[in-house]
């Protein structure tokens, strides 16, 4: 049986990334040939409507889809080290495989009933993963993401009776008028609620309760980055109805609430999931200035250092037994040389290292803002989001390596060979992969001018961030209202209270009072009496009838049965 499972998660490797490298080769050949191309299949003509499936494939879906196989493959290969003790495998391998073939169904969405299948599918089986672990806590994020997401996935179906409008699904021959103004706005809440954005962020830390394999999938390239690759489709539609200037605003607030909650975070796995937040607002604020070229550029290279962020928390987790806390762990390099190593690399990526990938899409998506025209108070924001990122970074290499270990003292000290084998493949990825899609995606050089001042200002941000940390991690926090500060921050803005059980609390109060005032109340006044008594009073009079003879009926049946004769026949 144990053989029989480990020939299966490597099988599924082999197969994943054999399809990767068919992919990736074929997108270079679709850029280089400047090819796009289109597949219809009718399934009915209906009220002179067609519904019909249909892909569309360029340069993007092809490199995005081997990018998804790229990273599932690996992380197959990190699960047969990291859930070798689970019975349920089989059913994790099923649910692992829909997933990602919803994601792809999505990718190559040309139209919206495409796009409504492999949306609904990532939203059903991201709910059975998050509550794979059966206890509390996984239930509870678990309703929390398939109920966020249920609020997108119904103003999906109402874009969908917009469209029935139009007399076609496909978006790319979209005009723009009133009606297409409100579906860009249903379609912008869609991917807002699949992103995480305000004021849908509370289900993304939330959702942590999954397994790291899957946690590791889901915050890299399929479920949260189908809002931002779902938006990159309709970019055209975004920029030319205004909706763009709302999102800008959104993704920018959404940035600097998820950078600073991190930072006063001290669970693993919530400070990468707050960082990916950070980093989907990234993409959305540049989606919303027109740079459709650099977001898709972040996306690929963003997913690429989150998973193996992820796998190396994840690693660390499982050798520490369980242990999350930032400040039990340190130490690391001793029991954990080389996923602490990898881990330090994929954090001085999202800081925008130079020469790693996260440098290259990062530093140009900042620098070409810094050149539009800007406004202040966003600007600023963005400095503070981009200072604590580097802060949070920092500090859980600090902790990492410059702290000493307080948790169980029963450590594995020896890193399986699964382990560091996924953490090599990764590491390859997010040492070039910068370099390689700057070329791909960027084929003219970019050559953005700025100010030296401002120049500066970007880079000099790095070793404040580094000597304030430092200074903050010897300073100990002891005032009570300092405290409640880092709480108000530390629960996103208290956003997880609102969507999490006290809104639930309060609507269900809402709903008892309401019951009590007008269902047993008022309502049961005015009508539930007055149906009785009128019920009674026509039982009264309608009781008449039993006194008469059989001769009345069929009086009244001759009667009735000659004014039909006359009527037809006179």
């Amino acid at each position: 049986m144990l053989s029989l499972k480990l020939n299966l998660y490597r099988l599924l490797s082999l197969m994943m990334l054999n399809f990767s490298l068919f992919l990736f080769l074929l997108s270079m050949n679709f850029m280089l040939n400047e090819k796009i191309m289109f597949l219809n299949y009718e399934i009915m003509n209906f009220s002179s409507i067609e519904w019909s499936l249909m892909l569309f494939i360029d340069k993007y879906s092809l490199m995005f889809n081997s990018l998804v196989l790229y990273i599932s493959g690996v992380i197959m290969l990190y699960s047969e080290y990291y859930m070798d003790s689970e019975k349920s495998f089989y059913e994790f391998i099923l649910l692992k495989l829909l997933f990602v073939m919803s994601m792809i169904i999505l990718i190559y969405s040309g139209n919206l009933l495409m796009i409504l299948l492999g949306w609904d599918g990532l939203g059903l089986i991201s709910f059975l993963l998050v509550i794979f672990y059966q206890n509390k806590s996984s239930l509870s994020g678990g309703l929390l993401t398939v109920l966020s997401n249920r609020v997108g996935d119904s103003f999906m179906i109402l874009s969908f009776g917009l469209m029935y409008m139009y007399s076609d699904f496909m978006f790319f021959s979209m005009n723009i008028s009133s009606e297409s103004l409100m579906i860009m706005l249903m379609l912008l809440i869609m991917s807002m609620t699949k992103s995480a954005q305000l004021p849908f962020s509370a289900w993304l830390p939330s959702a942590m309760s999954a397994p790291t394999p899957v946690s590791a999938l889901v915050h890299s390239s399929t479920l949260v980055t189908a809002g931002v690759y779902l938006l990159s489709r309709f970019s055209v539609l975004l920029m030319s109805t205004n909706v763009n200037e709302l999102l800008f605003f959104i993704s920018v607030v959404t940035m600097t609430m998820s950078s600073i909650s991190a930072y006063f975070e001290f669970d693993y796995k919530k400070i990468v999931a707050l960082s990916t937040l950070s980093q989907m607002s990234v993409m959305m604020m540049s989606l919303s200035v027109g740079l459709l070229s650099l977001t898709y550029f972040h996306l690929f290279v963003h997913a690429l250092f989150k998973s193996m962020m992820f796998l190396c928390v994840g690693g660390m987790i499982y050798q520490g037994f369980g242990n999350q806390d930032m400040r039990m762990s340190g130490s690391n390099q001793i029991f954990n040389s080389i996923s602490s190593s990898v881990m330090v690399l994929s954090l001085m990526s999202l800081s925008g290292m130079i020469f790693l990938s996260g440098y290259y899409s990062k530093d140009l998506i900042l620098e070409s803002y810094f050149t539009s025209d800007i406004n202040i108070v966003m600007s600023l924001m963005l400095i503070i989001s981009t200072f604590c990122t580097l802060m949070y970074s920092y500090r859980m290499c600090l902790y990492i390596y410059m702290n000493s270990f307080k948790g169980n003292s029963i450590v594995k000290f020896m890193e399986e060979f699964q382990l560091i084998q996924s953490l090599i493949f990764l590491s390859i990825g997010v040492l070039s992969s910068g370099v390689i899609m700057s070329w791909m995606l960027l084929p003219k050089p970019v050559i953005i001018f700025l100010s030296v001042q401002l120049k500066l200002m970007i880079l000099m941000i790095i070793p404040i961030s580094m000597i304030y940390q430092f200074l903050m991690m010897s300073w100990k926090l002891k005032s009570y209202k300092m405290m409640k500060g880092m709480n108000f921050f530390k629960q996103m803005w208290f956003i997880s209270m609102i969507s999490g059980q006290y809104s639930g609390i309060l609507f269900m109060k809402l709903y008892s009072y309401n019951f009590k005032i007008f269902d047993k109340g008022i309502m049961e006044l005015l009508v539930g009496k007055e149906i009785y008594k009128l019920k009674d009073s026509l039982t009264k009079k309608s009781s008449w009838s039993k006194y008469f003879k059989l001769e009345i009926y069929f009086i009244n049946f001759l009667c009735i049965f000659l004014s039909v004769i006359i009527f037809l026949y006179i």
